[in-house]
């Protein structure tokens, strides 16, 4: 007998211990709770380099010391790459911010994609064990992974000259140089200033055909741009700036007789386009060198100019015969000038 009194003596005392001790340790859920809301993560913007801390700030509302909040982050293959704990010592059950820290550094992170999933982990009277909330998804970008160093906005950058110019156009490009992990002054320099200088503060100037690159260097780290300089290809501005005024030509000539004001227009057209032509290859180095493309192009100008001014006649017919003399000839100027351009542009 007086065993048994013992015992019962000793689960009373559990009892109390154990009803005196479980406030302490968890959430009941005989009181209204939610699970975390997000506020914002770091600064906003959702893009982030890694080697920088990503804060993820959750509104929380503890009720319980020794409650447990959990958010863990996975990876677009749903594979947990950290996890980050925090257990409140207070049951103020005042709202409250609780920040995230997750450092990269010790979570190197690839780039692409991110959630963050936060939940509360409590004690739950009814199932007499510990049990989870649901789940507060948050989603970030992580981008190609910065480290200490100095990034450019540009890695490279390349100018065309149009087949038609002779000189380099003054272009100027500034590159912008960002710091992470270090500060002071960036140094810029060129590896070809005959293709492109830069000045102290990343501003770039083209001077001629070639590649250069544009060092940024602070200290014992250092980032370039290549810089490329080429002129068009041949057949890139015939096929652009050329054929098409050909092809026009040719468009007009079909139309032309259609009635008395198609013919007018159509020669006023052709007009613009053999001048078109001439300037075409007044500019260009390589065709304006050659005797017998500017001698086309001079005649298909001259019947042009006479087939318009003729148009504008008003006494000008569509049965008029030197109307179709003048097409006969622009036509056959128009096929020699473009069968030499070809053979020029091809070479």
């Amino acid at each position: 007998m007086t065993m048994m009194k013992r015992n019962t003596a000793w689960l009373l005392v559990f009892a109390l211990l154990f009803t005196a001790v479980l406030p302490l340790t968890g959430r009941h859920d005989a009181l209204a709770w939610s699970e975390p809301t997000l506020v914002r993560v770091s600064g906003g913007d959702g893009v982030y380099n890694s080697g920088e801390d990503i804060d993820i700030i959750y509104k929380y509302t503890p009720n319980y010391r020794n409650e447990t909040t959990v958010c863990r982050l996975y990876d677009m293959d749903e594979k947990l790459v950290a996890e980050t704990k925090h257990v409140w010592t207070n049951s103020s059950r005042a709202s409250v911010n609780w920040k995230v820290k997750v450092n990269t550094e010790k979570y190197p992170l690839e780039p692409g994609s991110y959630h963050a999933q936060a939940y509360i982990h409590y004690w739950s009277d009814a199932a007499q064990s510990w049990l989870d909330t649901s789940y507060c998804d948050s989603w970030f970008t992580v981008t190609r992974g910065q480290t200490t160093g100095i990034y450019l906005d540009k890695e490279e950058y390349t100018y065309t000259i149009p087949y038609e110019k002779a000189t380099v156009p003054k272009k100027a490009v500034t590159l912008h140089a960002s710091l992470v992990g270090i500060s002071g002054k960036v140094r810029w320099s060129t590896t070809d200033s005959t293709v492109a200088k830069v000045s102290s503060t990343g501003k770039v100037v083209l001077r001629g055909l070639g590649t250069a690159l544009i060092y940024a260097k602070l200290g014992a780290y250092s980032a370039f741009c290549m810089i490329t300089v080429e002129r068009e290809d041949a057949m890139d501005f015939y096929a652009e700036d050329v054929e098409p005024q050909f092809t026009a030509i040719d468009a007009d000539l079909a139309g032309a007789f259609d009635s008395k004001s198609a013919m007018t227009t159509a020669f006023n057209d052709i007009f613009k386009k053999a001048m078109a032509l001439r300037n075409l290859i007044k500019k260009a180095p390589t065709l304006r060198a050659d005797a017998t493309a500017k001698d086309r192009a001079t005649k298909l100008y001259t019947y042009a100019r006479k087939a318009k001014i003729r148009a504008a006649k008003s006494t000008v017919t569509v049965e008029d015969d030197l109307m179709d003399s003048y097409a006969s000839l622009i036509e056959d100027a128009s096929i020699d000038l473009n069968d030499r351009l070809l053979v020029l542009l091809e070479n």
